[in-house]
């Protein structure tokens, strides 16, 4: 009776050494359980903050489409302008080489008709005595 008692005995110390082990690596189980149930905790996050960052980058993303869509649009707006003012200077380069043309022949016939008139002048205002009246000096009167 001893023997099976002692046998029972070892049987029941080898299955409380298997059961703590079991338990021991039941409790390291549950160890690595919560770390992996941490880290998903962790990685549920950053994703969630993945998520928030997206959406801000989307709604950032056509903001600036729009913008650069307003941008476009005002760049063509004033190419358009650019070229009117283009056509306008042009127009208006021409329109003053015509007045400095016209105003280069004014002031020619200007002084074409100054010098007739001083002719004249000189012709009335000098007395017919005067010697340079035949030789066309500037000599002034008698006596002079």
């Amino acid at each position: 009776l001893q023997g099976v008692v002692r046998e029972k005995h070892e049987e029941l110390e080898k299955a409380q050494q298997e059961l703590r082990a079991a338990h021991d690596e039941l409790a390291m189980q549950a160890a690595r359980a919560a770390d992996l149930e941490g880290d998903l905790r962790e990685q549920s996050r950053l994703c969630q903050q993945q998520v928030v960052l997206l959406a801000e980058s989307r709604a950032e993303a056509e903001g600036l489409r729009a913008e650069l869509e307003r941008v476009r649009e005002e760049k063509d707006g004033l190419a358009e302008k650019v070229c009117k003012f283009a056509a306008e200077l042009s127009s208006t380069q021409l329109d003053l080489k015509e007045a400095l043309g016209a105003q280069g022949a004014a002031e020619q016939r200007l002084r074409e008709q100054q010098a007739v008139v001083q002719g004249v002048e000189q012709l009335v205002l000098r007395p017919f005595w005067s010697p340079s009246r035949r030789r066309g000096s500037e000599d002034s009167g008698p006596g002079g």
